[in-house]
């Protein structure tokens, strides 16, 4: 353990009120025990902590499937679609204006 600050120290001074799990972190989740255990730990604490849970990377229905399972709240990736430009999205809803994702 260091002596500097972490993401962790900040989270009563910052109004945070979302977790987002990197592409890497859900590769691992499937790839053996040490991934999955590390993943558990960051979707624990959020849950603790009252956060909000977003997966990043989701390319397969087996990892859509793991994060459900342990209560992710939200995810994004390749298995809905590839990134898109905002305008795109808004004609493709129906909608005249795009509006930004508040956690």
């Amino acid at each position: 353990m260091g002596t500097g600050d972490s993401y962790l120290t900040y989270r009563h001074r910052l109004p945070i009120r979302a977790v987002e799990g990197d592409r890497a972190l859900v590769k691992a989740s499937r790839s053996g025990d040490d991934g999955a255990c590390i993943v558990k730990a960051i979707v624990a604490m959020a849950h603790g902590l009252k956060l909000e849970i977003v997966a990043e990377g989701v390319e397969t229905d087996g990892q859509l499937e793991y994060l459900r399972s342990l209560g992710c709240h939200q995810v994004q990736g390749f298995f809905y679609g590839p990134a898109r430009p905002a305008v795109e999205i808004s004609r493709a809803l129906g909608t005249t204006r795009a509006k930004a994702a508040s956690f």
